[in-house]
């Protein structure tokens, strides 16, 4: 399966330890994946915005399904992936911390059944359900 994996552009070591330890366990079961945090080197680029956008939606036209991480509120880019997803009519999975909230927007896409929620207290329970998720059949 070939995964886009949306995340935030924040960059600390925290959250970069947490981007990885996703892109393992979704390597782990056999999917390639597209973070543009790793393409990047995990550093900001000095680069035009179009340049940037165009190497996403180049990964999300070539990926099955996108995972959009998300911790707290989403950001404008993440979101502009989710809606870019579902106009392309791609498998769309929002992971999410048990203790954050789900914007409108959000919330609407998934009732509307075009996203899964994934919600997590741990990694290992973040794992687990990315597991099952990426590899359950598509409606």
């Amino acid at each position: 399966m070939k995964i886009f994996l949306a995340t935030s552009a924040a960059i600390t070591q925290d959250y970069r330890a947490f981007v990885e330890q996703v892109l393992a366990v979704l390597r782990d079961n056999d999917n390639e994946v597209y973070c543009e945090l790793e393409q990047t080197g995990w550093q900001p680029i000095d680069e035009p915005l179009e340049v940037g956008l165009r190497r996403n939606l180049d990964g999300l036209n070539a990926a099955d399904m996108i995972i959009a991480l998300v911790a707290g509120l989403p950001s404008a880019e993440v979101e502009f992936m989710i809606g870019y997803a579902v106009a392309r009519d791609k498998r769309i999975v929002l992971a999410k911390h048990i203790d954050d909230e789900i914007v409108p927007i959000n919330k609407a896409v998934i009732a509307n059944g075009q996203m899964t929620l994934v919600q997590f207290d741990t990694m290992e329970a973040l794992a687990a359900q990315l597991t099952i998720t990426v590899n359950a059949p598509a409606d």
